[in-house]
């Protein structure tokens, strides 16, 4: 194989990797939540909009409930942060 070749194919896979890389972290720099609490989001507007019910048990829904307050406190912190030190923490 000519060596022009091999040089244009190692090049255009380095393009390749950065421009991937670049869109992977603009991505990530997008994505204001975590996906854990968009997870727990979606939970809780189940429960708001009654698609969802919380467990009969009444210490398991206590537990749910506490673990869904947590989720929001997280969240507000999360999002109260600036951009940059949201991602660095990603």
């Amino acid at each position: 194989m000519p060596t022009t070749v091999v040089d244009r194919a190692d090049v255009v896979s380095t393009d390749f990797a950065k421009q991937f890389k670049e869109k992977i972290e603009g991505k990530r720099k997008q994505a204001r939540l975590p996906l854990v609490l968009q997870a727990d989001f979606a939970y809780l507007m189940g429960l708001v909009s009654g698609k969802e019910k919380l467990p009969e048990d009444g210490a398991k829904a206590q537990e749910v409930l506490k673990g869904l307050k947590e989720a929001v406190r997280m969240g507000l912190l999360h999002a109260a942060r600036p951009p940059a030190a949201a991602a660095a923490n990603a």
